[in-house]
């Protein structure tokens, strides 16, 4: 039986939190074992090469992952995304008041973000919000290591969205970046958050729905 709510769908990074949330992730890993640094750094000057630049993040991903198991992973995940939403100015309040007005409203909200699924669950969990459902990417152990399973951005989203059972149109989406215009694309009203000059200009160029802005400052 088909879900008739109207459903609210959310981008994660920028939206709910300031900043790539799996990003700061990595980086806090890098800083408590100093020593895999030195394995990273032939990698940085890839990653500002567009021809290169996803092989080389992917593979600092993968030095930051080493020898954890999925345990682990999970537990490690969850415990710095509640250390997350407890750091001042980390979250945007607006974003979660907005969510818990649709979720009182008897709407679906779900977040489709590019982060990681054990990552963004446990945040949206330490933000208040354990009712929201999500559609993230998602990382396996692969051997003694770890590889992308699904990298959810751009176009990507409104398949995954699909798979999940949320099907274009939908009342609303939010996001603050122009990744992801196909998933504003499917969106009846279009609300940009934070929202460059840039963005602005291309979302009214491109987009037939009604396009709102947002102006949420950090918490």
């Amino acid at each position: 039986m088909d879900d008739a709510r109207e459903v609210a769908v959310f981008d994660l990074d920028g939206v709910l939190t300031r900043r790539d949330t799996f990003t700061l992730f990595v980086v806090s890993r890098f800083r408590r074992r100093p020593l895999r640094v030195a394995l990273v750094l032939p990698l940085v000057p890839l990653m500002l090469l567009p021809a290169t630049r996803r092989w080389a993040i992917t593979a600092a991903v993968r030095i930051s992952l080493i020898r954890l198991t999925v345990a682990q992973y999970q537990a490690e995940a969850a415990a710095f995304a509640r250390e997350l939403a407890a750091t001042p100015g980390a979250l945007q309040p607006g974003c979660v008041e907005q969510a818990r007005a649709h979720l009182d409203a008897g709407a679906r909200v779900v977040f489709a973000t590019a982060s990681e699924t054990a990552l963004a669950r446990a945040l949206l969990d330490a933000a208040g919000l354990p009712d929201a459902e999500l559609v993230a990417s998602r990382l396996v152990r692969a051997g003694r290591g770890w590889q992308v399973a699904l990298h959810n951005l751009g176009a990507e989203k409104p398949r995954q969205l699909a798979a999940h059972g949320v099907r274009a149109p939908w009342a609303v989406a939010y996001s603050d970046h122009a990744v992801d215009l196909p998933l504003l694309r499917g969106a009846e009203v279009a609300v940009l958050v934070n929202a460059s000059p840039a963005f602005l200009g291309l979302a009214r160029a491109e987009l037939e729905g009604e396009v709102h802005l947002a102006d949420w400052p950090a918490g």
